[in-house]
């Protein structure tokens, strides 16, 4: 593939440039250096948002931070980091919110612009959202888009129960910023996992294209085809069918019985 993976002196360079951004005290600064560190450890972007969610509920003073993943649709956002500051919360990863035709998707998916809520439990007329600002005791909501290459793929959500609490511009500017972080690790391990996958399908055609070379045994063949493709593809079951006379048999199987078509 022609696109390279982002090398951490650009993690480096994005702090310089938040310090340059924001008057940020000692504790802050010390929050941002660790956030940076998580973020460029690892490709796997899932685990490293749910290991850095809690440290952005630091940073904003929050009760709750998630961020969520749009789909290919553009219709549902599902959540796939989610952290409270509250021990007994549940967790709302996995869950899945629709996006409606409303004002809050144009601003957030075509407009891009972070989005300031006030009295969130009146806020949200019904749905998922007004569901999750009750249960959590939500007063006010900072919900920031994640870009990529100017297109949205997510938020990131960040979330008060503090009567009165509002977000200031500067928390803003940095929400904005840790967006940023954050959306360039998704689109790193995107296509981290993308460059796996085709390196596991490559392995596997050769490894079928070596023992179709080495054996003359038809079952022998079929079996290790099979083996190659459970490296690529995690199934249940697969089968290998093969004409006998007018009828389609499975010739091999793996978690089928023997059966015709």
């Amino acid at each position: 593939m022609n696109e390279k993976i982002n090398e951490p002196k650009e993690s480096d360079e994005e702090l310089r440039r938040m310090q340059a951004q924001l008057q940020i005290c000692g504790h802050e600064l010390a929050a941002l250096n660790k956030l940076t560190q998580i973020i460029a450890a690892s490709f796997d972007f899932e685990l490293m948002l749910n290991v850095a969610s809690p440290l952005v509920l630091e940073m904003f003073r929050a009760s709750s931070c998630g961020i969520g993943l749009l789909n290919n649709d553009r219709t549902l956002l599902t959540i796939i980091a989610d952290a409270a500051s509250a021990p007994t919360t549940p967790s709302k990863v996995g869950e899945t919110i629709p996006v409606p035709d409303s004002a809050v998707s144009r601003q957030l998916f075509e407009d891009a612009s972070p989005m300031l809520i006030h009295k969130a439990q009146e806020f949200f007329e019904s749905g998922v959202e007004r569901m999750i600002a009750r249960a959590r005791h939500i007063e006010a909501m900072m919900i920031v888009p994640l870009r990529v290459r100017g297109a949205v793929i997510g938020t990131l959500g960040i979330d008060t129960d503090q009567p009165g609490r509002t977000f200031t511009t500067e928390e803003v500017t940095l929400a904005e910023i840790i967006a940023g972080q954050f959306a360039g690790a998704i689109a790193n391990g995107r296509l981290f996992q993308t460059e796996q996958r085709q390196r596991r399908i490559a392995e596997s055609l050769q490894g079928v294209t070596a023992v179709i070379n080495r054996s003359l045994d038809l079952q022998l063949v079929l079996k290790k085809v099979l083996a190659q493709l459970q490296r690529v593809v995690r199934y249940d079951s697969a089968g290998i069918l093969l004409r006998d006379g007018g009828e389609l048999v499975v010739s091999e199987g793996a978690g089928i019985a023997e059966q015709t078509i």
